[in-house]
């Protein structure tokens, strides 16, 4: 729900996308002393609160359902395999950034939130040349790679 603004005013891929884990770090910073405790059940890949377990699937899917906003609703076109794959894969994205903010100690955890805005711009810039013909074989090995290591 915190997401809709951002998603209902941009356009932008890089905008859409940094808004969205912003906002992800911001309604959970309330909880920032209390993720470390969580995240000491949720490593665990037997837990019932581990993000990539059975029992988290659909809490997965309504993330990874964010995402695939994110992008089929920006401006930004991605096409082939790398359209259906990427939301996923954006999801993950987003795990390590909160395991990096669990681990953030900095005033206002102000290292997750340079994390945020200096590493969306790699990521959609790396969205826009997987289009680019020499890329290809690039993406296609990635999807493959994470086709085969994808147990969830």
């Amino acid at each position: 729900a915190v997401c809709e603004p951002i998603l209902a005013k941009e356009k932008n891929l890089k905008k859409r996308l940094h808004g969205v884990l912003r906002s992800c770090i911001e309604t959970n910073m309330s909880y920032h002393r209390f993720s470390t405790q969580l995240f000491k059940h949720a490593a665990d890949p037997e837990s019932p609160l581990s993000p990539f377990g059975d029992e988290q699937t659909g809490v997965r899917e309504l993330a990874v359902g964010l995402y695939r906003r994110v992008v089929e609703e920006s401006s930004t076109r991605v096409t082939g395999k790398l359209q259906k794959e990427l939301p996923a894969l954006l999801w993950t994205y987003q795990m390590g950034i909160v395991l990096y903010w669990i681990h953030d100690r900095s005033p206002g955890c102000a290292k997750t939130y340079k994390l945020i805005d200096h590493s969306v711009d790699l990521v959609v810039k790396l969205i826009k040349l997987s289009r680019l013909t020499p890329m290809r074989p690039l993406v296609t090995r990635t999807l493959k790679l994470m086709a085969e290591l994808k147990p969830l």
